[in-house]
């Protein structure tokens, strides 16, 4: 936690209230992937249950690379904005 907790205090922008509802989707949808994981634990053996899990991150690539396509075909500094170390302007 403190590992990311200095660069975060370091250049922490408070989000536009705009982004109040894509916020809340996200951690609805976080929310319901957890219970669904506990809930499909609790009806069948993890072997059958964690293969399913392992397949979440090249689907989540693939999305990625759909839906940022716009990111990527502009420049990887556009892509990569929101990620720098750097003070925002």
């Amino acid at each position: 936690i403190l590992f990311a907790a200095i660069p975060t205090v370091l250049n922490w922008h408070t989000p536009p209230l705009i982004d109040l509802p894509m916020i809340v989707f996200m951690g609805g949808t976080a929310w319901a992937a957890h219970m669904c994981l506990a809930r499909a634990m609790k009806c069948a053996d993890a072997s059958v249950v964690i293969p399913f899990e392992f397949i979440r991150l090249p689907i989540t690539a693939i999305a990625a690379l759909i839906f940022l396509m716009r990111s990527l075909v502009s420049g990887p500094s556009s892509a990569l904005r929101s990620f720098s170390l750097a003070p925002r302007n």
